[in-house]
């Protein structure tokens, strides 16, 4: 790397991030500052997880993250895409293009993504990989080769639907609080139409189950539709529910992160399931919405009587929930032991 391009690093960090991220962004400040502990408070390669449900803000999370802390991070700032994209291609790439690395092409791929990592710039760098959505085999052979060296200096944070193993660090993300979820409606219908049919706005936030992608789809709909009630507006919801127009898609108004809608946000989790754990899944959404005890649901599947056999369909069952659903966040294991499914899911 030539002299003039470390000092033009130094002025301005590389960085390949042009999102500015949702300007509505709200009740996540505890998790910004303790996503900041876990990343810093480590003498070695640190590695944080971001976790939850599809449109629970972890992409946002993370994009809100890297803004805000950008300034602890003078060795750059690399966000690289997992679902549908290749890492070490575009790591070699943001060597290449942002970092001025002439990289030889005579080197083996591999070689290529070492030799970005041996020339990094001097400083604290800050790496993203957003959607993770495998952990495991896969995770080794198409992630694990492309982590940087086990040097302090290096943050990686990741945002995934599954729950990564223990060894990572961890934040799990739930959905907002009631309070935070109104406020978020606040800011983007406006505090008196808000205020005007509070009533309706808190049923509305409750019936979108407090999720920040839901709640700023349907609130983007509120806004462009002005003459149309907080109560019509659930009425129409209730009526189509996840075939519903603000339901879909990012509308084209404002800027969003998300790139899907929440339909398309779940399908993406539910399609990575083994059709036994769909079927589980389908019959827990006859449940009511409220918390249920575990042995519930084996009272409602398991017919037989043999105490052998039924032992070992509670084992099977046991897996399909811990591994495919809890692991997956489609399925929430409360504080008190019990589970629930977030209200849109069901």
């Amino acid at each position: 790397m030539k002299s003039s391009d470390r000092e033009r690093i130094k002025l301005n960090p590389p960085t390949n991030i042009t999102n500015r991220g949702t300007p509505h962004f709200v009740g996540r400040k505890d998790q910004l500052e303790q996503l900041h502990r876990e990343l810093q408070n480590t003498d070695k390669l640190a590695i944080c997880a971001i976790a939850g449900m599809g449109g629970v803000g972890k992409t946002e999370l993370a994009l809100q993250y890297a803004l805000r802390y950008q300034h602890n991070y003078p060795g750059g700032l690399c966000w690289l895409s997992v679902r549908g994209g290749d890492l070490g291609t575009q790591l070699v790439s943001f060597g290449r293009r942002e970092l001025g690395l002439t990289i030889p092409d005579e080197l083996e791929f591999n070689d290529q993504v070492r030799y970005c990592w041996r020339n990094w710039p001097e400083g604290t760098v800050l790496i993203v990989l957003d959607d993770v959505h495998y952990f495991g085999k896969d995770y080794k052979q198409r992630i694990q080769p492309y982590l940087p060296p086990a040097q302090s200096r290096f943050k990686v944070l990741i945002t995934s639907r599954q729950r990564p193993g223990a060894s990572y660090r961890r934040i799990d993300l739930d959905v907002l609080s009631p309070e935070a979820a109104l406020e978020l409606l606040r800011t983007l219908v406006g505090q008196e139409r808000i205020d005007k049919e509070l009533n309706a706005a808190e049923a509305l936030c409750k019936w979108l189950g407090y999720l920040p992608l839901g709640l700023e789809l349907v609130g983007r709909y509120l806004d462009i539709h002005p003459n149309l009630t907080i109560a019509k507006v659930q009425k129409r919801l209730e009526k189509k529910k996840l075939a519903a127009k603000a339901l879909l898609y990012p509308t084209e108004e404002g800027e969003m992160t998300a790139q899907l809608g929440v339909a398309a946000a779940f399908e993406l989790s539910w399609q990575e399931l083994p059709s036994e754990a769909q079927q589980l899944g389908s019959r827990l959404s006859l449940f009511a919405q409220a918390p249920f005890e575990w042995f519930l649901v084996e009272n409602c599947v398991i017919e037989t009587e043999d105490e052998d056999d039924s032992e070992e369909e509670q084992e099977e069952l046991e897996e399909l929930r811990d591994r495919f659903l809890v692991n997956r966040n489609l399925l929430q294991l409360t504080e008190y032991k019990t589970y629930r499914l977030h209200q849109l899911i069901r």
